[in-house]
């Protein structure tokens, strides 16, 4: 089940995002995604493990956004 949906520019600009519980996954894109993954460019495989979750995410680099996705 999608717990979140969200595109955002690699600047940080949140330009769609859809939730649907009422977990906060801020920590989880800040410190996991943005921080461990995007900026040090180890994001290869696209999917990381956040506790009982995963996150999958793809880079666009034509239009320089990331979809991410929590399930």
């Amino acid at each position: 089940m999608i717990e979140l949906f969200s595109i955002f520019t690699k600047g940080g600009v949140c330009l769609w995002n859809y939730q649907e519980s009422g977990v906060n996954f801020t920590e989880a894109i800040n410190n996991e995604l943005i921080k461990g993954t995007l900026m040090e460019e180890r994001g290869n495989n696209g999917q990381k493990k956040y506790g009982n979750y995963t996150m999958k995410f793809q880079l666009d680099n034509e239009y320089n956004v990331v979809f991410l996705v929590f399930l």
